[in-house]
């Protein structure tokens, strides 16, 4: 009987267990990384991968477990799709206010509210409170903005008394 190391697809990279198997080689080839290191990129998660490479997950989780840098490499290639959508989201945010509202709602609810209408609120009955400070004390602005009210409500504007 011939022993054979496991064929490592990661050079530098010893596996955790040092075990000379017997039998075939491992179900993970370099072509297989390739295709599951693919599927990672686009945000597949494990099963999507294992079906994509057409193995089994248990096959998958044992070569994981041996292997401990494939794992963080699989950790770090999930955060790509992430990494993409945030560049496009921060490049459309530029000519988007509406947008870069929405993130700063999203990222910072505490600061910009978030789904919380206070602030707005408390805008709206901050000026209505200046307003009502201002007109009661200049009384020639209290009458102005009564009469341009009135012309308001008017359909025809203000009628002229017939001389």
């Amino acid at each position: 009987m011939a022993f054979e190391e496991n064929p490592n697809p990661h050079p530098g990279e010893e596996p955790t267990e040092k075990k000379r198997r017997v039998g075939r080689p491992s179900d993970i080839t370099p072509e297989i990384i390739t295709k599951l290191e693919g599927a990672f990129a686009q945000g597949c998660n494990d099963q999507e991968a294992c079906f994509l490479a057409d193995i089994s997950p248990s096959v998958f989780y044992n070569y994981q477990k041996r292997y401990p840098a494939f794992r963080e490499r699989k950790d770090a290639l999930k955060t790509r799709p992430v990494i993409i959508a945030r560049k496009s989201v921060n490049d459309a945010m530029k000519d988007d206010g509406w947008l870069a509202m929405k993130y700063l709602q999203q990222k910072r609810p505490e600061e910009f509210g978030g789904d919380n209408p206070v602030p707005a609120v408390t805008l709206n009955i901050s000026f209505e409170k200046k307003v009502s400070n201002y007109l009661s004390e200049n009384a020639d602005a209290k009458q102005h903005i009564l009469t341009i009210a009135k012309f308001l409500k008017e359909p025809d504007g203000p009628q002229q008394a017939d001389a």
